[in-house]
């Protein structure tokens, strides 16, 4: 068998775990509200299906918790140890066009405490040769979606 069939159903196998469905956005200009006079952002929709989200700890063990040598989890501990965590995505390698801050929207998901949050794609730690998904890290969430402020375009 060659590299590229074990490549091939390792991606296979990656995405039967791919259980939960985000929307993928990204801001591409800005309307004002008449009633509030604040500004609201509008948004073009990137990709919108299945994936894995993923919790990686603080032991840097996992590559995704790495960017070019530096623990993302480092933190000042102030003499006492520091437990944390960063949540990462994994895409279908076939997912194209995903690009740093764009805005990460969890529609459904096994883990319902995840439903609803939105977060933005911070690091893509999946660009080698051969791999199962595309994995990003992602920021802390930064908003809970709202009904009818999804202004998004296809």
């Amino acid at each position: 068998m060659s590299i590229f069939n074990i490549v091939r159903r390792a991606q296979q196998a990656a995405e039967q775990l791919m259980v939960d469905t985000v929307l993928v956005k990204r801001i591409t200009g800005y309307t004002l509200d008449e009633q509030t006079a604040l500004q609201k952002p509008s948004y073009m929709k990137i990709y919108e299906g299945k994936c894995k989200l993923q919790a990686y700890d603080s032991n840097g063990a996992n590559s995704a918790n790495t960017a070019n040598g530096v623990r993302l989890s480092d933190k000042v501990s102030y003499g006492s140890p520091l437990l944390s965590s960063t949540l990462g995505v994994h895409f279908p390698m076939r997912t194209k066009g995903l690009e740093p801050g764009d805005i990460v929207e969890v529609l459904h998901s096994v883990n319902k405490n995840l439903e609803n949050r939105v977060f933005k794609l911070a690091l893509n730690t999946s660009s080698k040769t051969f791999t199962s998904a595309q994995r990003w890290v992602l920021n802390a969430n930064i908003e809970t979606v709202e009904t009818g402020e999804n202004n998004v375009s296809s």
